[in-house]
């Protein structure tokens, strides 16, 4: 297919939820700037700031604490920046993450630090482990990436995983992210070792709005040898109420809800959404 003939089908407006030629959190290179970013201690990118993830670790302490819920596994664990922290709380903890370069990190860090945590490369989509936890998280709004099937999928995988009387902690972004933003479509030239390819690319950014709840932004890439490749970023935002009415359907039950993954009291005007549900 000729490269304009690429552009032009990449560029159409997807249906909701269609995936994208590249996958963001498998690619070797991309890997390597996740990596970077989940390790910047004062950056927001892949992980939050460390500070963050410090409060919300003594958060799920208090709330879950590792006497009462021994057993806690942590899907889209990434490095290890919540489950390091967890293990050296108490917790016998499991990390997945589908990043072979994150969990190589985790694995490394563990060892330094004389922790002992069980890491695993894999798709939490197709997680089968039946009644061994206390607790699961599911940190920094992954949850809102997923299509309608695949949240219903790893919440059943979640529910099967955790013991009866298990926990869930988990984070999504509600539609006040969105306020005041629009649709748009630019485009830029990336240098050598950019985000998204080692080589110089073309890269052209869209924002597009599906509905209140339904966000896309995508990166269509065009490289000095004419790869064609697009990258698309799905987020699904959350109210209370649409949240409780998806969840209650794998027969979860809620325990209360905070406006972060700290335990802040929930307002309305929040960005984010914090709920804890038990099996």
């Amino acid at each position: 297919m000729k490269v304009f003939n690429q552009i032009q089908a990449y560029a159409k407006r997807p249906e909701i939820y269609e995936e994208g030629s590249m996958k963001l959190w498998e690619d070797p290179h991309i890997s390597k700037g996740m990596l970077e970013a989940h390790l910047s201690p004062d950056e927001e990118g892949a992980s939050r700031e460390h500070s963050f993830i410090d409060s919300s670790v003594d958060w799920i302490e208090s709330i879950a604490p590792p006497n009462t819920h021994p057993n806690l596994i942590d899907f889209g664990c990434g490095p290890g920046m919540y489950t390091s922290r967890l293990a050296k709380k108490g917790y016998n903890v499991v990390g997945i993450d589908i990043s072979k370069r994150s969990i190589a990190y985790a694995k490394d860090y563990a060892i330094l630090n004389d922790l002992t945590i069980d890491y695993r490369v894999g798709n939490y989509l197709e997680f089968n482990d039946v009644e061994k936890y206390d607790v699961a998280i599911l940190i920094y709004c992954d949850y809102g990436v997923l299509s309608d099937e695949a949240r219903l999928k790893i919440l059943n995988n979640i529910h099967r995983a955790l013991k009866l009387g298990g926990k869930l902690i988990f984070d999504v972004f509600t539609p006040r992210k969105y306020v005041g933003i629009k649709e748009i479509k630019e485009w830029y030239i990336s240098g050598e070792n950019g985000f998204f390819k080692r080589d110089e690319h073309l890269c052209l950014k869209s924002h597009l709005i599906y509905n209140e709840f339904v966000h896309l932004d995508q990166y269509l890439l065009i490289d000095q040898k004419d790869q064609v490749d697009v990258i698309r970023v799905w987020d699904h935002c959350f109210t209370p109420e649409t949240l409780l009415h998806e969840t209650a359907q794998v027969g979860f039950e809620c325990l209360g809800y905070f406006s972060d993954a700290k335990g802040m009291l929930y307002e309305e005007s929040s960005k984010t959404l914090c709920m804890i549900l038990e099996k």
